[in-house]
This record gives structure tokens, C-alpha cells and sequence, in this order.
């Protein structure tokens, strides 16, 4: 009898403690699911307020109170908060675009009329400038508009638009007043300020088209002028050979002449010529020396584009002839650069290429 009744407590007690640890656990589970629905409700609300913002046009209000909805903890219901997230996000771009457009609109007929006297670079640093860059998005449009600008804008586009075209081409196009019928088709159609670049390009290149068709003249000269097809040695390389080249046309491009000429009666009119390597070849007659000289007409025209004092840079085309000075004791024989054409560079071919 003692031993049942102390097995029967013992049983009640195992069953007494078993049910306190479920009781524990259903209390676990329980406050883990209230704490989930506290988290939901938390976003749901946010979120509707976040939606009621955004449908008054608060996109700044919406856009902190979405952004707290979703850093709730312990939320497992964000998808409508994700979606509003994303409409947000959509209509703030849209919102900055806008804004941008309207300003680089303003902008750009700004630009238009500045085409007629400012520079091109002036042109560009004054958008640049003044281009809505507060967000990423409108950063993101500055670049890509500037870059549009610059292509419209600067000579280099032209030049090698214009180089397409051959010299009779472009002649014809000065002369009628008027560009090629597809020059619009460097601004692409359908995209955002389109018809004001376009007219920025064609500005550009009605103000490139007087160099062009210069460039082209000069080249189409340099291609029919047999001169230009003449060996072009170095002057130090006929110096030092003269016979190698004698009773032969030579052109020798980009050396320096001076003003200054020296009269010999028997000798012409002697010349002072640098090379493009800095040797000076002046009028001083020595044995086995070459000596540049030229004619009357030429040196006329020379003394009329050259002060005595200065010099310019040129190409000069001459013939290699023997010469002899006679003296008291013996003769001296040389070797004469007949100069019997020049061509004057209004600005050196280095200063071209900088420019």
C-alpha cells in the first residue's frame, strides 16, 4: 500500500513537471508570434502612410517613411512596402528628369544664340555650369547631355565631317549657300534636345566650312603642283654631298628665312637659311659651302612679306649648281641652292597642329 501511493506521487509529480515545460514552451511560440504580427502591422501602417504621401506628391515625406517600413525588424509582409519602394523611386526620377529638362531646355536656346559670337568652349562651360546636378539621376543626364554638347560643338566633329567631302563638294556648298542634305544625321532623332543640338551643329558647321574649303584648296595645290613631288632631302644632307645632287630641283620644308638679303653682283641675291635642325646657312661664300641665293623678282617678293629684321617659316625650292668666286691667289668653289620659288606658312605647321 505504501509503495503504490508513493509510486502514484511519483508518477503526478513526472506529470506536473512535464506540463510546466509545455506550459513554458506555448509561451515561447506565443510571444515569437505576436512578435512577427507587431512587425507586420508596424510596416502595414508605415506603409499606408508612405502611400497617402505619395499620392499628395510628398515624395521626400514617402520616400523616409518607405525606407523606415522596410528596416523594421522581424517583418515577414514587406512585399506592398517593396512595390511602393519601387514606385517612389520611379516617380522621383521621373520628378528630377523633368525638372533637369526644363532647365537644359533653357539652357540650350541659351546656347543657340551664344553660336553666333562666343566660342565653343564657352559654350560648353556655360551649361556645364549651370546644368541641374543635385541628384544622381540629373548627374547621370548632365554627363551624357555635356557629352552630346561637346560632340555638336567643337571644330574637330566638323573637320572630320567636312573632310568627307571633296573640294568640289564644298565649293558647291559655299557657293549655294547651303549643307549637305543629310548634316542632321549626327544628332540622333527621338532623343531629349534634339532639335536644339541640332541646331548648335549646323551653326558649327556653317562656321567651319570657310577653313575647310581653305584646307581643301591648299591640298588640291599641293597635289597638282609638280614641285611638290620633288625629292625633299634635308639641307644638311645635300651640305654634306652637294655633289650627289647637282643640276637637280630640290625642296627643302620648314626651314626658317630671314629677311635680310646680301647683293653679289656676279652672285645673285645671297639668302640666310636655318634648317629645321637649327644649322644656319648664311650668305659667306667657302670652298665646297652651300650657299642659298635667288632671283631678283623672288627676292622682291620676299623683302615685300619679310621685314629685314625678322624671319618666317617656309618651304623653298631650288636647283644645286656648281659656282665659282674668282680671287687674288685662287678661285673658290662652292655649290648655289637656287631658290626659284618660296611658300610662306602664315603660321608655322606646328602652331596648325595646336590649333
Amino acid at each position: 500500500m505504501f509503495s503504490d501511493t508513493v509510486l502514484h506521487n511519483q508518477v503526478f509529480r513526472i506529470t506536473s513537471s512535464t506540463a510546466a515545460g509545455l506550459l513554458v514552451l506555448m509561451s515561447l511560440v506565443g510571444c515569437t508570434g505576436s512578435s512577427s504580427d507587431g512587425a507586420n502591422e508596424r510596416v502595414e501602417q508605415l506603409t499606408q502612410w508612405a502611400a497617402a504621401s505619395f499620392e499628395r506628391g510628398q515624395l521626400d515625406k514617402a520616400q523616409h517613411t518607405i525606407d523606415e517600413a522596410l528596416a523594421v525588424e522581424g517583418a515577414t509582409q514587406t512585399d506592398k512596402a517593396a512595390a511602393l519602394a519601387t514606385r517612389i523611386k520611379a516617380e522621383r526620377r521621373r520628378v528630377e528628369a523633368e525638372q533637369f529638362d526644363h532647365k537644359a531646355a533653357e539652357l540650350l536656346n541659351k546656347a543657340v544664340a551664344m553660336s553666333e559670337t562666343e566660342s565653343p568652349e564657352a559654350i560648353v562651360v556655360d551649361v556645364a555650369n549651370s546644368i541641374p546636378q543635385a541628384t544622381a539621376t540629373q548627374r547621370e543626364l548632365a554627363r551624357a547631355l555635356l557629352q552630346r554638347l561637346r560632340k555638336v560643338t567643337v571644330d574637330d566633329g566638323a573637320v572630320a565631317y567636312w573632310n568627307t567631302f571633296d573640294l568640289a563638294a564644298l565649293t558647291d556648298f559655299r557657293e549655294r549657300d547651303r549643307l549637305p542634305e543629310q548634316w542632321q544625321s549626327a544628332v540622333e532623332e527621338g532623343t531629349p534636345h534634339d532639335d536644339a543640338l541640332r541646331q548648335l551643329w549646323q551653326a558649327t558647321l556653317r562656321r567651319t566650312l570657310p577653313d575647310a574649303l581653305a584646307a581643301a584648296e591648299i591640298q588640291a595645290d599641293v597635289v597638282v603642283d609638280p614641285d611638290h613631288s620633288l625629292p625633299a632631302p634635308t639641307i644638311e644632307e645635300v651640305a654634306a654631298n652637294p655633289e650627289a645632287w647637282l643640276n637637280k630641283k630640290v625642296q627643302f620644308d620648314r626651314v626658317w628665312i630671314d629677311g635680310r638679303l646680301h647683293t653679289s653682283m656676279r652672285h645673285g641675291r645671297l639668302m640666310t637659311v636655318t634648317s629645321p635642325a637649327g644649322n644656319v646657312h648664311g650668305p659667306y661664300i667657302e670652298d665646297g659651302v652651300l650657299v642659298f641665293s635667288t632671283y631678283s623678282d623672288v627676292a622682291g617678293q620676299l623683302q615685300s612679306l619679310i621685314s629685314p629684321d625678322g624671319k618666317a617659316q617656309g618651304r623653298l625650292f631650288c636647283k644645286i649648281v656648281r659656282a665659282r668666286r674668282s680671287g687674288p691667289i685662287k678661285a673658290t668653289l662652292f655649290f648655289r641652292a637656287m631658290v626659284y620659288k618660296m611658300e610662306l606658312y602664315s603660321e608655322t605647321p606646328e602652331e596648325e597642329t595646336r590649333r
